[in-house]
């Protein structure tokens, strides 16, 4: 994370240098910051209430950035909680923007979808990650599950199950 200017331009400069391919830069919006989880396809699509990850202190100098790093070391720098304190409208954007996204980029089975929501309460669209981590007791992913009452087992073979029916009414369409 760049903290002025010349700061960007070294670190960019490093990146191209580095892996020669192009780079994505984000403005850093503060604010808290959620992830949805997704569970099957069309219609059968169970989307989970927002997680908030909540930091307990600052990760990258005066920011808040859930990093490789953090998420390395979490109990130091977050705690996590399920069903998030949002307003129903606030929820119920977030979880929209969610299935709009996983639908949009074509994704199947399960996902997880990262927002952050600015100090007017305004949620923003961070990333989705269509492979999300399923590292029981230290993923986002199955902790979300698990705050809602779905074991880690119930997990894996309901994303098992997802897939299932999703080829098999691929294999009927055939």
């Amino acid at each position: 994370m760049a903290a002025g200017p010349e700061e960007l331009r070294k670190a960019l400069v490093n990146g191209l240098c580095l892996y020669h391919e192009p780079m994505l830069v984000e403005e850093y919006l503060p604010g808290r910051e959620f992830t949805v989880g997704m569970l099957g396809n069309g219609k059968d699509t169970r989307v989970f209430p927002p997680m908030e990850i909540i930091f307990q202190c600052n990760t990258k100098g005066g920011y808040h950035v859930y990093s490789y790093d953090v998420k390395q070391d979490y109990q130091k720098y977050i705690r996590y909680e399920c069903p998030a304190r949002l307003a129903p409208k606030q929820e119920d954007a977030i979880k929209s923007m969610a299935v709009g996204a996983f639908q949009a980029l074509g994704c199947q089975d399960f996902a997880r979808v990262d927002f952050r929501l600015s100090a007017d309460g305004t949620p923003y669209f961070i990333e989705i990650n269509p492979l999300p981590g399923l590292a029981p007791g230290y993923s986002d992913y199955p902790m979300i599950a698990e705050f809602c009452g779905v074991s880690y087992d119930e997990l894996i073979l309901s994303i098992l199950r997802a897939a299932l029916m999703r080829l098999k009414k691929e294999a009927v369409r055939r």
